[in-house]
């Protein structure tokens, strides 16, 4: 069932339905055979070992963490019927804060304090203000992590403005995403 989009006609060619469905089964089998999809090549020699080690944290996360199936299946349903797909990707992390504590601090024992502190799992979310040789009302927190995954969506083309002029998309100057958001999710936001 393909929704029509405003300025399309509405007439439904099964046969056209059928290729469309069978063209995204092929893309999505080359997408998906890979056991490996991210490569990193390092730039010098010295990057070797990270560029290696990044790609395992990225792969592990593309496979393991990421639903791969569903978001391959729908960027190739996209770039079929559009002919152009974007996908806005990042890292979804969220937390809750378990313990916050303020601390006055010698500014002798300061740094000691910081990584004894990192070491123990807090962080340090404000770093104080020096008077007289102590570093007063320094903040840190635990947190406790419970979402922290690697997030891709396919963009629809209707919700989209980019320019026009561009050749190739390195050359795009601007572009814009059309959202809805209630008030509340809005004041929420960290502007």
């Amino acid at each position: 069932e393909y929704s029509t989009p405003k300025g399309r006609s509405s007439a439904k060619v099964m046969h056209a339905k059928q290729m469309a469905d069978h063209m995204v089964a092929q893309l999505c089998n080359d997408f998906l055979s890979e056991d490996e999809p991210a490569y990193f090549i390092p730039r010098h020699r010295d990057a070797d070992n990270k560029a290696r080690l990044m790609g395992k944290y990225i792969n592990y996360h593309w496979t393991r963490r990421f639903p791969t199936i569903e978001f391959i299946e729908e960027f190739t349903r996209a770039a079929v019927i559009d002919g152009m797909v974007i996908v806005k990707s990042g890292w979804r992390y969220d937390y809750d804060v378990i313990e916050e504590d303020k601390n006055d601090v010698p500014v002798s024992e300061y740094p000691q304090f910081i990584s004894s502190s990192v070491a123990d799992g807090y962080i340090i979310t404000d770093q104080g203000t020096e008077e007289e040789g102590v570093m007063k009302n320094v903040v840190r927190q635990k947190h406790e992590v419970y979402e922290d995954a690697p997030d891709a969506t396919v963009i629809p083309l209707e919700s989209c403005y980019y320019d026009v002029t561009m050749r190739r998309s390195d050359d795009m100057r601007w572009f814009a995403e059309k959202m809805r958001m209630s008030l509340s999710d809005i004041r929420k936001q960290d502007i």
